[in-house]
């Protein structure tokens, strides 16, 4: 799919699927002027800055496009993928790619180990939200709920996200992620959110968008990119923003799609104690398998505490970790019996909890922040899921 930006008075040639494709195209609300040749149409745009898109597979989606007036591409053509490892386009990386995939594009950049993935962009889901009336099915079920009457919100939050995990994506974007996809090589991934209002140092969104581990399969992917566009309108991520005094209207989600690192242990680390009222201890936690055993709180981790200057662990906690959780060979995850051998065992020896310490304090100083982070260990390689501001009043 190619979008371009076009002058007043510029003509185009769109092939369209059927003549009456294009007489539905020439009734737009924009004033246009047609001539139908099939199976091409010609039309002149007598209006300036209006993204035209063209397309020789969907017609409809075009239609929705040149309606759109919020999205702002200057480039002549695009694509709704960006691959983090091609990324560099600065503050503009956040607009398109949403907080948490350009904060790992940039850690690539840097040279840090991230797992592999590409990023499917805001404007894709503004495409596909304006295709859809999405905006219109909002409004109709929020504006007249009260903020504090949650069982309404949550009907009317149930409501907007049937919406849109109903309607089919456009022709032309299901078949980028599923090339992009098969790029990755037809693996198990993870699929995560990564909205444009998200992990802010005034508000982190953390838990209130979804995300899932080990999809595969093309249909899944598909199925799951849809999921996630529609948690932006959980009730508590809608609650969330109005308490943050965040514009409702101009939040728009990316989707983040990364190989799945089939980690031996896995977890976060504050780069400071969030609970300290001092600044030279960071604290790591941990636990055998998947890290988002740790992250969602359904395991009792491994905790180190280690000092910020020389790196030493100066207090530990060693959880007795009867459960890990690992990839279940089809889809999801599985909590399975840890061995024996493993569970009073700490996750990580204290060489490794110095070469993640100190791999984390690098990050800190790119970003110039404390910072909360997902880790995972494989094969010996320690490598970074996400990274986002530290929510903590406490830290000086």
């Amino acid at each position: 799919m190619e979008l371009a930006r076009i002058s007043s008075g510029t003509t185009i040639n769109i092939s369209a699927q059927s003549i009456n494709a294009a007489e539905r195209f020439t009734t737009t609300t924009y004033p246009t002027t047609g001539l139908i040749t099939t199976p091409v149409m010609t039309v002149t745009i007598e209006t300036t800055n209006r993204i035209v898109a063209l397309s020789e597979l969907d017609t409809n989606l075009l239609m929705k496009t040149i309606r759109n007036t919020s999205i702002q591409q200057t480039c002549l053509s695009m694509r709704f993928i960006q691959w983090l490892s091609e990324v560099n386009n600065g503050e503009k990386d956040v607009r398109s790619l949403g907080s948490k995939a350009a904060t790992l594009a940039k850690l690539t950049r840097t040279g840090r180990k991230i797992p592999e993935a590409f990023c499917i962009t805001t404007e894709a889901y503004d495409v596909f939200t304006e295709t859809h009336g999405v905006a219109t099915e909002i409004e109709s079920h929020l504006k007249t709920v009260s903020p504090t009457d949650l069982r309404d919100l949550e009907a009317a939050s149930n409501l907007v996200r049937q919406h849109i995990e109903s309607k089919p994506l456009p022709e032309l974007l299901s078949k980028e992620i599923t090339d992009a996809y098969q790029r990755l090589g037809g693996c198990a991934v993870a699929v995560r959110s990564s909205a444009s209002l998200e992990d802010l140092s005034t508000a982190s969104f953390a838990g209130q968008y979804d995300s899932f581990i080990n999809v595969s399969g093309v249909p899944e992917v598909l199925s799951r990119v849809k999921s996630v566009w529609s948690s932006l309108w959980t009730a508590r991520a809608i609650v969330y923003r109005r308490l943050k005094h965040l514009d409702q209207c101009k939040v728009s989600m990316a989707v983040l799609v990364q190989r799945l690192v089939e980690a031996e242990a896995g977890g976060i680390l504050f780069t400071k104690d969030p609970f300290s009222e001092t600044s030279n201890v960071m604290v790591i936690e941990g636990a055998w398998g998947l890290g988002d055993s740790v992250t969602s709180g359904s395991v009792d981790p491994d905790r180190f505490w280690v000092n910020r200057k020389d790196l030493k662990v100066v207090k530990r906690t060693t959880a007795s970790k009867s459960l890990m959780r690992v990839s279940d060979g089809a889809a999801g995850t599985v909590d399975m019996s840890t061995p024996e051998s493993k569970r009073d065992k700490p996750c990580l020896t204290d060489q490794a909890v110095a070469e993640l310490a100190r791999l984390s304090l690098g990050i800190e100083s790119l970003f110039g922040a404390p910072q909360d982070i997902e880790w995972a260990l494989s094969k010996g390689s320690f490598y970074i899921i996400q990274s986002r501001p530290l929510q903590c009043a406490t830290v000086r």
